[in-house]
């Protein structure tokens, strides 16, 4: 009887209802029932299975050609997956494809909750990776920006809409409808911030750490006030239910912040580190997802708030945390979860826009909320002196819209807060923020454009009786004994103090914001990260007191935008050297966090970018985890190839800087021509040479030995190399070499790891087995084509 109401009072609402068949789950006969009894083919998508995996296929591979015809335009990956569904749906091939009951009315639910399923995991990883402590740090810049870009544009928003109906004669129940819709458009998600500026690139950048410093606190001022209002509405104006759904809704909230998330760290604290988490908590914690949704829908609230709420009690980061993340995000994010933003689409009939007032209402309502919004974010920025195009860049951002958008989107529909028409222009809005917001940005911020503009810093240019700057780029606790041993070559003096910072790059897994941190050396540290490194450079710092200064940082964040670290770090230090180890080879992505190795990609990205001069250390010192006798020497054998220009000017400067210890026995070969000509036909090149040699004294220094060797051919430079280098520990050689040159001919064809340049690549190939350590320097490329070296006196 109740059943028989629903559905009568469904039909007096204009509900649509749809019937299914009981047991019609999979065919049986498949298609041999269709070929051979001739049965249509909507009656073998008459069953479930099929169906669904029809839907399925289909939403994925039209998501791929989209998503490859896109691929120059380089759009966000949620542009493919709402065209997908738009060209599927009414407005698309599913206005000419009726009759193939493809995407029916009542038969996509299936699919719509297999998405749903997706948002769910999607919102719990969300709040994992969110960490709610960024809030308290959060400077007052991201603080004002984030509550202007929220209220301001908030009550633009609401005055349109209230001049719009008055203005257009709108009908009530529309201008209720625009209320939701002007809300909408004036939030700013953290998730969509945040994966946009990771698919940019720039989540490091100074640009995407306010912007997300910035969404954070827009999005958790948007979720108080929205869990506010939403238990104001279950009260339906009586105080008592209000109250009484507050009571249940903060019951919840301390549910999880007094029994889940102790208990949750209990497991972080019970996982050893390196190990992974037992199979057992994670079932658990899934569960605890499914069942946060369900308690969230039993106290009116959306699904979604449940997991997003436990996601944030979850401890982000290795060992639960990254570990949480990678078992989830990808069958959430590349799989669930475009089938629902598709399904979104599937719902969008761009052929309900047809009310010119509506329209007209909707557009001013979206151009004055952007309008608003762009200006409360970049008038303090222009206030504070920050660039207009940075600013502009920063606007932009906070006014993009993705996958939160699209699904408060869809939950307006089926709350019936807007109809059909406002639907698709929503999802219209959101496609279209999608579309411009990244190529803007990209044309508007380069954070490498204020390296440009640095001023000339190399090893060449620093006086020998100073001291210098170097920061040291770790990427595994190995490279540690080998940067360490390189840095004893060029001892300090209180005289000519060395000031070294070290950066431990590790990837950022678990967490959606990434972390600069800096470490006080001669306090406790209160966080796990880099011990090994730190109580290792802090005993050199200790054997060299008052010659060495040192201070660690370590930087989390997303391997394509490490390097932003790196030179941010390095222009606001100063430094004249950057030393980073060199990889043969990228190495998988291991278990935790810890074990992240960064790709060779990163060497590349230094050596392009870097403000000052580089140096890679390919490391033959140290082996399978046991320290080759090399590095417990009591003389050590250094030679520097010299055949000429900048590069190899900078090694020279680098190698005589080791010529005053005296337990280094220092090299130099210069590479002559057999028929006497110079490697640089550019006068001024050779000139630079000549001085930069003269300046050093190298032909009449006692503690430096001088030897020109002659070679005809790239067949006789390799022999002679690699004759070499049997005699010595360590080989320092600059990167570019002239390529024109005869004596390189058809070593360029032979090249394994380009990024070292062609004598570097020779003497660090695999087929090398030869224990010398290899150093090889690039000096600091500005942009202009100017050359700028100091001529030594």
């Amino acid at each position: 009887m109740d059943d028989e109401r629903t559905f009568l009072a469904g039909l007096q609402e204009g509900s649509m209802f749809a019937c299914h068949r009981v047991g019609w789950i999979d065919s049986k006969g498949g298609l041999w029932r269709w070929i051979l009894y001739h049965e249509p083919f909507s009656s073998y998508l008459a069953y479930s299975v099929p169906l669904v995996a029809m839907q399925t296929s289909l939403v994925l591979v039209v998501q791929q050609i989209i998503s490859f015809l896109l691929k120059p335009f380089q759009q966000p990956t949620i542009v493919p997956q709402i065209l997908g569904g738009i060209v599927l749906g009414p407005s698309g091939i599913g206005q000419f494809t009726k009759d193939t009951d493809l995407f029916p009315p009542g038969r996509s639910l299936p699919l719509a909750t297999f998405g749903s399923l997706g948002f769910i995991l999607f919102a719990f990883i969300i709040g994992v990776k969110m960490d709610p402590s960024m809030f308290k740090v959060t400077g007052k810049m991201a603080m004002i920006i984030g509550l202007l870009s929220l209220i301001v544009p908030s009550i633009l928003g609401i005055c349109s809409v209230v001049v719009m109906r008055y203005v257009l004669e709108l009908d009530p129940v529309v201008g209720q409808m625009l209320y939701f819709a002007a809300a909408a458009e004036s939030l700013t998600s953290f998730p969509v911030i945040a994966c946009l500026l990771t698919e940019m690139k720039i989540l490091n950048s100074e640009l995407g750490r306010l912007a997300l410093s910035s969404a954070l606190v827009s999005d958790l001022t948007k979720t108080c006030i929205s869990t506010f209002a939403i238990n104001i509405k279950i009260g339906e104006g009586h105080i008592e239910k209000s109250i009484h759904a507050f009571t249940l809704c903060i019951a919840f909230l301390l549910l999880i912040i007094y029994i889940v998330r102790p208990a949750l760290f209990w497991v972080a604290r019970k996982t050893p580190e390196g190990k992974p988490v037992k199979e057992g908590y994670i079932h658990l914690i899934l569960l605890g997802v499914v069942v946060s949704s369900f308690l969230s829908m039993m106290l009116g609230l959306n699904f979604l708030f449940g997991p997003f709420i436990l996601g944030l009690a979850t401890p982000d980061g290795p060992p639960l945390g990254s570990t949480l993340v990678r078992r989830f995000e990808f069958i959430s994010s590349m799989f669930l979860l475009p089938i629902y933003l598709t399904y979104s689409g599937l719902r969008t009939n761009l052929l309900s826009i047809k009310t010119p007032n509506i329209v007209t209402a909707f557009v001013t309502i979206v151009f004055i909320s952007a309008m608003g919004k762009t200006s409360a974010i970049m008038l303090p920025c222009l206030y504070s002196k920050m660039p207009f195009s940075d600013s502009l860049s920063l606007a932009f951002i906070l006014n993009a819209k993705g996958v939160i958008e699209m699904a408060l989107n869809i939950i307006l529909l089926d709350n019936q807060n807007i109809n059909d028409e406002i639907f698709a222009m929503m999802v219209m809005s959101v496609l279209l923020s999608a579309v411009i917001v990244c190529p803007v940005v990209n044309a508007l911020y380069d954070p490498s454009r204020k390296y440009a503009g640095y001023k000339y810093k190399t090893i060449l240019n620093s006086n020998l009786s100073c001291g210098i700057r170097i920061l040291v780029c770790i990427k595994e606790e190995e490279n540690v004994h080998t940067i360490i041993k390189l840095l004893k070559f060029s001892p300090p003096s209180k005289e000519s103090p060395v000031c070294i910072f070290v950066l431990h790059l590790i990837e950022l897994v678990g967490r959606a914001a990434p972390i600069l941190i800096t470490h006080e050396m001669h306090q406790k540290s209160s966080n796990n990260y880099s011990k090994y490194i730190i109580n290792a450079f802090k005993h050199y710092e200790e054997e060299n007191r008052d010659a060495v200064l040192l201070q660690v940082f370590t930087s989390i964040s997303p391997a394509e935008s490490m390097d932003n670290d790196i030179y941010t770090l390095a222009l606001e230090k100063g430094v004249s050297l950057i030393i980073i180890p060199f990889l043969k080879q990228s190495v998988s992505i291991g278990q935790t966090e810890s074990e992240k190795v960064i790709p060779r990609s990163l060497n590349n990205m230094v050596l392009e970018k870097a403000p000052c001069s580089v140096a890679m250390v390919v490391d033959r010192w140290y082996d399978e985890g046991s320290v080759y006798k090399t590095l417990t020497k009591s003389t050590y054998n250094v030679a520097v190839l010299f055949m000429g220009g900048a590069d190899d000017r900078e090694a020279l400067a680098c190698s005589i800087r080791m010529a005053g210890n005296p337990s280094i026995n220092l090299t130099v070969v210069r590479l002559n021509e057999t028929d006497g000509m110079d490697f640089n036909f550019n006068e001024e090149e050779r000139m630079f040479d000549e001085v930069v040699l003269d300046g050093f004294c190298i032909g009449d220094r006692k503690d430096i030995e001088y030897i020109e060797e002659e070679v005809r051919d790239g067949t006789q430079t390799t022999k002679l190399v690699l004759s070499i280098q049997e005699n010595y520990d360590l080989i320092i050689v600059g990167r570019q070499q002239r390529m024109e040159s005869s004596v390189l001919a058809g070593l360029t064809e032979w090249s394994e790891y380009k990024e070292l340049g062609i004598l570097g690549d020779l003497l660090a190939s695999s087929e090398n087995r030869n224990r010398a350590s290899v150093l090889v320097i690039q000096q600091h490329k500005t942009r202009s084509s100017s050359k700028k070296e100091v001529i030594l006196s």
